[in-house]
């Protein structure tokens, strides 16, 4: 299980928040961590995940709980980690501990229902049904868009079964899970919007030269459609 399975994992039976363990740091984790901190006297799986973390960086927390007890020997172990690596000595492991813990680069927490470029209902099933695309692929999209500098149009959000049918996709298309999206730039070629796909951080592209539009997805992926 990966950092980021842990975290969504312990996240979830602490505080029933709903996320995939999909391995993903995606907006759904950054916006669900929060200002999230565990600290002495505290019992939470959250704080199994931090002793977890902290051995796996080299640190003794002094064993691992399930859910793990915050006591002092781990407070220690904290106050250790954050003086060898420059972080605020508090012995508290807040946000700022737990993502340089997992190398994960502190971003801001970003409302996807209040994107730049995107109102609330642009990726969303084109039937009426409601269903709509992963919030971290909303931002990575707002990314490509500020990226390219110019108008990203939507053709294909999600779709449920029904849509997903009457579109001619596969069976098993990723739109139906939300974690695909079909687009285009104007004045941008295919393999400029594609290429510029994955500079931002998207991990897999579809390329469709004579439909003249680009799939994008939360898995890895770089082929030719058409």
């Amino acid at each position: 299980m990966s950092f980021f399975q842990q975290h969504g994992y312990f996240v979830n039976l602490d505080y029933g928040a709903g996320l995939e363990v999909d391995g993903i740091w995606g907006s759904a984790s950054n916006t669900t961590f929060g200002s999230h901190n565990v600290r002495e006297g505290e019992t939470q799986y959250m704080v199994t995940a931090l002793e977890i973390l902290l051995l796996l960086k080299g640190y003794d927390p002094g064993g691992v709980e399930c859910p793990g007890v915050f006591g002092g020997g781990l407070g220690n172990c904290v106050e250790s980690y954050q003086g060898d690596n420059g972080l605020g000595v508090d012995r508290i492991a807040g946000r700022e501990v737990f993502l340089h813990l997992m190398d994960v680069e502190a971003q801001p927490v970003i409302d996807v229902t209040d994107l730049p470029n995107f109102g609330p209902d642009e990726f969303k099933c084109e039937c009426g049904c409601g269903g709509d695309i992963k919030p971290e692929l909303k931002v990575m999209i707002q990314k490509l868009r500020d990226y390219l500098g110019d108008p990203v149009t939507i053709t294909s959000g999600f779709r449920c079964a029904y849509q997903n049918a009457k579109d001619g996709g596969v069976p098993d298309s990723l739109h139906m899970d939300g974690e695909a999206c079909d687009l285009y730039c104007s004045g941008h070629s295919v393999d400029e919007v594609a290429n510029a796909a994955l500079a931002v951080g998207i991990p897999g592209v579809i390329r469709y030269y004579s439909s003249q539009f680009v799939h994008v997805q939360l898995w890895p992926r770089d082929t030719v459609g058409d």
